[in-house]
């Protein structure tokens, strides 16, 4: 009898471990960062379609931050020249006003957004202002909104905007047009977090998946609807052993971000930041920072498994680093490699990146291409423009 309560009480502590780490009922997902997966993106990826964009001397672009797709065209920021217009076959079509100080001019744009209750272009100033175009490029207006720092911001309904302040608390200022002011604020952080994080990400915290509004803050482990003016918890990200939980750290101490980052690894491979949100009907897709480097958290929800696929190591340092880049495996060998998603907030079921031509062996694997996406991918030159990607999940 002893034994037949002991193997009961050994079953039930077996279960309840699997249903807390890995089941729907709590929305919870559990990712093994120490036995990383032996399969590379490849294996999850349906097709790779690439659009080569025009390259000219009136559309010159360095560096793409965001890209929407409306209407038969790509809408495309680059962070220093402005925002592009290009037809699906990427052929340039029109460059949105231009930079200066003067009436429907601007200088740095943080962010963009297609308002579709209006059909209008908003443009986001870093100080919170708006200017609004016609999608045919032609100044309208501006909304006035101060505030000392804005990255991103999220059109949710005719309304009512989010905005996502990089470098302040509350994180999140959900914003009314109709009363001009903030009615509601999210997440706030421990002082002195922002100045001190190890890790300054650069996606932003919302993306949608279908018709949900989905926030992650990228230095939490848990993700949000964002439903009824509220943010409800989705499900959570379990690294089991590895997780972040940024109360758990004193940031008022005098110390620079290598200080904490440091404190942060010293006794365990600590997640410390998710970019390149993504989540389709199968697929949620996460770029996390760890001790050595960068991966990607990628977890079927069909099949309800998660996988850990290393990326790059020391990620940090080889940024802009081109003798370090001679040392990373090329996408051929290592398998295909993602960048910034660019179509966080289009709801759409493929991930849309661009690729500097410098590095297009780093990020794209051209075993995986067909016929027509192999040619194009030979003929992108180095001194072409960043040329698009569409990555299909299998379905």
């Amino acid at each position: 009898m002893k034994d037949v309560i002991l193997n009961c009480l050994g079953l039930l502590i077996t279960v309840s471990l699997v249903i807390s780490c890995a089941t729907k009922e709590d929305e919870t997902y559990c990712i093994k960062i120490d036995s990383p997966s032996t399969h590379s993106l490849d294996k999850f990826l349906d097709r790779v379609e690439l659009i080569p964009l025009e390259t000219t001397d009136a559309n010159l672009i360095k560096n793409i931050t965001k890209v929407v797709f409306y209407r038969d065209e790509y809408y495309i920021k680059d962070i220093y020249e402005g925002l592009f217009v290009f037809d699906t076959t990427g052929h340039f079509i029109r460059k949105i006003g231009r930079k200066g100080s003067g009436p429907g001019e601007y200088g740095y744009i943080s962010d963009f957004c297609i308002n579709k209750f209006t059909s209008t272009l908003e443009l986001l100033g870093p100080r919170g202002d708006i200017m609004i175009f016609g999608l045919d490029g032609k100044y309208v207006n501006k909304l006035t909104y101060k505030s000392i720092e804005v990255s991103n911001f999220l059109i949710v309904s005719e309304d009512l905007i989010l905005f996502y302040h990089q470098s302040q608390t509350p994180a999140l200022s959900l914003y009314s047009r109709s009363s001009q002011k903030v009615i509601k604020s999210f997440f706030d952080l421990p002082e002195n977090f922002v100045r001190r994080r190890p890790f300054f990400l650069i996606s932003p915290p919302f993306y949608l998946s279908g018709n949900d509004t989905l926030i992650h803050y990228g230095y939490t482990n848990e993700i949000y609807t964002f439903r009824n003016l509220s943010i409800e918890k989705r499900n959570s990200l379990n690294f089991k052993g590895h997780n972040f939980n940024m109360k758990d750290f004193n940031w008022s101490l005098d110390y620079d971000k290598n200080y904490y980052r440091e404190l942060l690894w010293s006794e365990r491979n600590v997640v410390i930041g998710f970019n390149n949100h993504f989540e389709n009907e199968r697929f949620i897709l996460k770029q996390i920072y760890y001790q050595e480097g960068s991966g990607l958290v990628l977890i079927d929800k069909k099949e309800g498994k998660s996988f850990f696929i290393p990326a790059f190591k020391n990620l940090s340092q080889i940024r802009n680093d081109e003798v370090s880049w001679q040392n990373v495996t090329s996408a051929s060998v290592n398998g295909t490699r993602i960048g910034l998603v660019l179509n966080w907030d289009s709801g759409e079921d493929y991930i849309l990146t661009s690729v500097d031509p410098a590095k297009k062996d780093f990020y794209i694997n051209p075993n995986t291409l067909d016929s027509v996406n192999y040619d194009k991918f030979k003929k992108i030159g180095l001194s072409d423009n960043p040329f698009l990607v569409k990555y299909y999940f299998k379905p």
